[in-house]
């Protein structure tokens, strides 16, 4: 038996898990500069709201670039590929507390904006892809977290209701969508919310409780 009061668990990567939202913040600004492009502060709000996918046709469109949606895509992924492989570490914490819903026999999935081979690649250098019984990405849902198809697809996945599943999120949008979903959501802190978290977490059912 467990104390929880939810019988699974959905978890955002990054920001909740991992410590590599820096990296994502600036990721298209990153590929601009290598053509030489300076994104406006507007520009780069605008693609902080998008997911990848839906950053890479802005940016085509945007700047008139040579290449397709699809390898602009793609060089992300390359990217986030790259920095998995050696920078992000988990966030303090975390590991032992999956570790403690695993014992107490909570079923786990993550949900991320990642790529799924990007997200097994990274978990598993961090010793903690043994938790999850399944990743599923927005591509997989169809849509971004400012929807909540990606959440119930992995409940679905799961086996459990909306109101027996908690979502760890640090993304505001996405714990938001996934409140008004039915789901139990418990607020992540993280730098890239720190202007939003309190009133975030006013929304929400809880803290997580590894921070």
């Amino acid at each position: 038996m467990t104390d929880k009061p939810f019988k699974a668990a959905l978890f955002d990567l990054d920001g909740t898990l991992i410590d590599s939202m820096p990296y994502w913040k600036t990721l298209a600004e990153d590929f601009l500069d290598r053509r030489g492009i300076t994104p406006t502060a507007e520009e780069k709000h605008a693609v902080e709201r998008l997911s990848l996918a839906q950053s890479a046709f802005y940016i085509k469109n945007r700047y008139c670039l040579d290449e397709s949606p699809d390898q602009i895509l793609k060089e992300f992924n390359m990217m986030i590929d790259s920095i998995y492989r050696t920078d992000c570490s988990l966030k303090p914490g975390a590991a032992e507390y999956l570790a403690e819903l695993k014992r107490a026999g909570i079923k786990m999935a993550l949900v991320t904006i990642t790529a799924k081979k990007s997200a097994k690649k990274v978990t598993k250098r961090l010793g903690i892809n043994g938790f999850f019984s399944h990743i599923v990405t927005d591509l997989d849902a169809g849509k971004s977290k400012n929807h909540p198809d990606i959440y119930l697809m992995a409940a679905k996945k799961l086996r459990s209701a909306p109101e027996d599943t908690a979502v760890f999120e640090d993304s505001v949008t996405g714990g938001t969508v996934a409140k008004k979903a039915g789901f139990k959501v418990y607020a992540v802190r993280d730098g890239s919310n720190a202007d939003k978290f309190e009133e975030f977490l006013a929304l929400c059912d809880g803290p997580a409780p590894w921070q």
